[in-house]
């Protein structure tokens, strides 16, 4: 569609428009050539001047064809406005119009339809389009008689004037031959859509009267269309561009002035509350290990409340590493290589047979620049028959260990082995009941975090007891290490800067980096549990991964996942953004390693806003929602390939000239990069200055490639190079699993129970006691010196080419060596006591570590220090005929002559109440009530029926309260 001033506006010679009929032609190539006679030249200079003009005038139809049916006399003409330039020569044609005998082809009658339309058609590159109100203006100011119908616009201003000239004039033809109803109409309704009264006149006349006046109207009178440009069907996508454009900018203008929170950087006061740094560790090296340990170590918080917790994924070797990865953890922190505690079973995120799984568990105090931290080492070991990576499960399941662990310690839930030496060692050894923990920071193995970054992220959590979540800013150490490190630095910073402090300001921070996070365990006030509720358990460890969306949140963006579930169980709490809390961390410095991290965070990032989008529960409204801006970076997330695309077509727009100049996209884009400029110049980051051109010049990398990259790989969930193991092919291996996994392989117990059984089994007690001994050993390793007269070996984790030892899962050889060792307890317990372990050290009643006792201790002991107590002799409790290690406190859990391997086979031997009531009178009646326990009624009844039972245990007890009460 082309106004009169759009063609006015093609007036070059290398850009040549000529309306005709209302019909717009680009003849730039044909006003090159010179198609005129000698007579009549019509070359390039005798064209220029009617470059970007209306020709309509130049060449006349004869009425005869133009209004056949309606004018038969070729003397009939309609005399073309006088005020009109008209050019030199005007294309006549037909016998009586042209008169030059030499044009022999225009002197044809129907030249014009058969010669003149087939040759100017393919010029043709649109119509003539008027607004309606210069029509309505027109028909008012100088009565222009013309009107539309059907969106075409007809001028009759020239017929009615040729009718007026010769009207009365005898001997002249009819000038009035187009019908003289329709004349009425273009004369009452001149200026306006007469379309509704045409069509009523088409009902009025015949068929073949209507056809000949309206295709007089089209040839002879047609100048163009309504133009609807303006109009509401053609602006609403310019509004709607306007409309995005200004709430992009909108957007734009709020992060950045979120980005903008200067305020003063205050030293945080100290806290006391208790902490677990939680390092999960795969294929690192033993570099990045020990700067991420001894940061933690020197972190400017108390000592004593915080635990250096290391999981490690599975008896792996990374790349580059002589030692497999949990022996360079335990070299760094110096536990002692000779000490190989026993593998504990638990409970794994996996799929199959591989949910059950083996642990180690190692504690001690690891000193760095007069800093002594307890830490917690669980290596993940995994079953004998595994020969691949022994005990990876993922760092899903790492994360899990200390959720789920956390978790039954909260709700005195059933515990596994591992997750009951877990209690052990952090209550006895290292002398913090697990309940005293309110924080759990996430840091990888390869980040290494500021003095004061932990005490700043918590400083937020006491300051807003909302707040759930939080992150601090991560950066990258080896910034100029490669090309592919120096391109991200920027990357990193905006997006912590702009995005997340954006985010922050709703309390929706979307994603919490699994690098750097500190998580809240429970409300502070209510004590209702927060990431280690039972909803975010059960979602995050969900082993049926069967959908490619489950693979991309739970395979590839467990940390974003994670964040997305305390969003959807926690609405009400807030997720925030600390900039001052910082930590630098390890950027991918190969292409390869780059390229498949990115293919990782992009694909998770699409799944896990799908996610987000369909929460019930976000912040705000409408368009002024965290919902809307979680859309809008769904959606730019795929649009990325095609923004580049734009942008470069915008600056050939820009620079060619070819079109009409991008104001507002150009303004848009100069906007972003300005605003994010002015960020780091008002924080005095110069740096970034460069790293931002440095960015600008990559973005068809970020962008464009590896998007595109990464939506081509979508359905694959492998790490590809980020972790390298030694020996890991790549090759898929699809086997059988021939396995099957009970969970009642895995002896479950609450440490209250266990905890009980301790005490009842010595409630005779001994006197004798000796110091606690400051030690990180476990009761395996206390139990690994004479058993029977021989040394138990567990072998070393470590040692042959798989770095293999004894691991076994069978439950019934399991439940032989049960059998053994508990057959052989009364001659092992004396050798414990050889072996230089008074009872103390085995008793409940005994300092730790930091010479506190934790059974002593109420809840409130949480906000008190430790550094006062000193280190003093308690007297044991147990007997030492009574002393149990955890190893054997499972071995009894599992013993056959306690649980049957098959459930059902006690229950037809099994006696009734009234049976039981009975025998324990009879016992009761004969013991020394003095230093009988309620455990050993248990045995003795057991033993009497030769059953087991243990699901009468409570029931048991009872009746020894009640018989005991009963008058003597």
């Amino acid at each position: 569609m082309y106004s009169t001033g759009n063609v006015a506006s093609h007036a070059t010679s290398n850009d040549f428009y000529v309306s005709i009929r209302g019909q717009v032609y680009d003849i730039t190539r044909f006003a090159k050539q010179d198609h005129g006679t000698s007579t009549y030249p019509a070359g390039p200079a005798e064209l220029a001047p009617w470059a970007g003009q209306d020709l309509s005038y130049d060449f006349p139809i004869p009425l005869s064809q133009g209004c056949y049916g309606l004018v038969s006399d070729d003397s009939v003409k309609v005399i073309p406005n006088i005020t009109i330039a008209l050019p030199t020569f005007i294309h006549y044609s037909g016998p009586t119009d042209q008169s030059d005998p030499s044009l022999t082809a225009m002197r044809q009658e129907n030249w014009y339809f058969n010669t003149f339309s087939p040759a100017i058609s393919p010029y043709k590159v649109g119509y003539i389009v008027i607004p309606m109100s210069t029509v309505q203006a027109d028909y008012s100011s100088w009565g222009r008689s013309w009107a539309v119908i059907d969106g075409s616009i007809y001028d009759l201003s020239d017929y009615f004037a040729t009718a007026k000239t010769y009207s009365g004039v005898a001997g002249v033809p009819n000038y009035h031959y187009i019908d003289s109803q329709l004349e009425q109409l273009f004369q009452q309704y001149g200026g306006e859509d007469i379309s509704s009264y045409v069509a009523k006149y088409k009902s009025l006349v015949s068929p073949t009267t209507y056809a000949y006046n309206m295709n007089c109207l089209k040839n002879m009178f047609y100048v163009g269309s309504v133009d609807v440009r303006m109009g509401v069907k053609c602006q609403i996508t310019n509004y709607l561009l306007l409309a995005f454009a200004a709430l992009m900018c909108l957007i734009i203008l709020v992060k950045f002035l979120a980005a903008l929170q200067f305020g003063s950087k205050s030293t945080p006061e100290d806290q006391d509350k208790f902490v677990i740094c939680q390092v999960p560790c795969y294929t690192e090296g033993e570099e990045s290990l020990r700067k991420t340990i001894n940061s933690l170590t020197t972190l400017r918080y108390d000592d004593k409340r915080k635990l250096l917790l290391l999981i490690c994924d599975g008896m792996v070797m990374g790349s580059g590493n002589e030692r497999p990865t949990p022996r360079i953890v335990l070299d760094i922190l110096g536990a002692d290589p000779l000490k190989d505690p026993e593998p504990l079973m638990f409970k794994s995120v996996a799929e199959g047979s591989r949910q059950l799984n083996y642990g180690k568990v190692y504690s001690g105090l690891y000193e760095y620049e007069g800093q002594c931290v307890p830490y917690m080492v669980i290596v993940k070991v995994g079953k004998a028959s595994e020969r691949s990576k022994p005990g990876n499960r993922g760092k899903r399941d790492s994360q899990i260990i200390l959720m789920r662990f956390l978790n039954r310690v909260h709700f005195d839930g059933d515990m596994s082995p591992l997750e009951l030496e877990m209690y052990h060692q952090m209550k006895n050894v290292i002398g913090v009941n697990p309940s005293f923990y309110e924080y759990i920071l996430m840091v990888d193995a390869d980040t290494e975090v500021m003095p004061d970054a932990l005490q700043r992220l918590i400083s937020s959590m006491l300051h807003d007891g909302k707040v759930i979540g939080i992150c601090g800013e991560t950066t990258i150490e080896n910034e100029q290490k490669s090309w592919t490190t120096m391109i991200q630095v920027y990357e990193y910073f905006i997006s912590h800067h702009l995005a997340k402090a954006f985010e922050s300001i709703f309390g929706s921070v979307t994603c919490l980096p699994g690098c750097f996070c500190m998580y809240r365990v429970r409300t502070p006030s209510k004590q209702m549990p927060l990431i280690i509720s039972n909803k975010v358990i059960g979602d995050y460890c969900d082993n049926h991964v069967d959908t490619l969306h489950k693979k991309n949140l739970l395979h590839l963006g467990e940390d974003r996942y994670l964040t997305t579930l305390m969003m959807k169980h926690f609405p009400q709490y807030k997720m925030k953004f600390n900039p001052h809390a910082k930590c630098k961390t390890t950027a991918p410095e190969k292409w390869s390693v780059l390229l498949s991290q990115r293919r990782r965070w992009i694909n998770s990032t699409v799944h896990n806003l799908l996610e987000l989008v369909f929460l019930p529960e976000l912040c705000g409204f409408c368009c002024f929602s965290m919902r809307f801006v979680v859309m809008i970076d769904l959606v730019g997330t795929f649009l990325l390939p095609s923004s580049v695309v734009y942008i470069v077509y915008l600056l050939y727009v820009a620079i060619s000239g070819n079109g009409p100049f991008p104001l507002i996209s150009i303004v848009m884009l100069a906007s972003i990069y300005g605003l994010q400029a002015i960020i780091f110049i008002f924080k005095r980051e110069w740096q970034y200055i460069g790293w931002m051109i440095i960015y600008i010049l990559a973005i068809p990398v970020f962008s464009f490639f590896l998007p595109i990259y990464s939506f081509w790989h979508f359905d694959d969930f492998s790490w590809g190079n980020t972790r390298v193991v030694v020996g890991d092919k790549k090759k898929i291996i699809v086997s059988a699993d021939e396995e099957k996994f009970d969970e009642r392989m895995i002896p479950m117990k609450k440490w209250s129970t266990y905890e009980q059984e301790l005490w009842e089994m010595g409630s005779g007690g001994s006197h004798d006691s000796r110091g606690t001994r400051i030690t990180a050993r476990t009761y395996q390793s206390r139990l690994t010196g004479s058993v029977n007269g021989s040394q138990v070996d567990f072998g070393s984790q470590y040692g042959g080419t798989q770095y293999d030892y004894y691991r076994d899962t069978n439950v019934s050889q399991q439940n032989e060596k049960q059998r053994s060792a508990s057959s052989s307890r009364s001659t092992l317990l004396p050798n414990y006591m050889d072996n230089g372990y008074s009872s103390g050290d085995f008793g409940v009643d005994r300092l730790t570590m930091y010479g506190f006792n934790p059974n002593r201790a109420s809840y409130a002991l949480s906000n008190r220090s430790f550094g006062d107590l000193d280190t003093m002799s308690h007297p044991g409790l147990l007997r030492p005929g009574s002393v149990m290690s955890t190893s054997q406190m499972y071995q009894r859990a599992t013993s056959p002559s306690l649980v049957p391997l098959n459930p059902t086979n006690g229950d037809e031997s099994m006696p009734t109440d009234a049976m039981i009531v009975a025998e324990i009178k009879s016992i009761l009646a004969s013991a020394d009530l003095m230093s009988i326990t309620k455990k050993q009624v248990r045995e003795q009844l057991s033993t009497f029926f030769g059953v087991d039972l243990s699901s009468k245990r409570e029931f048991i007890n009872h009746t020894i309260e009640s018989v005991l009460q009963e008058p003597q």
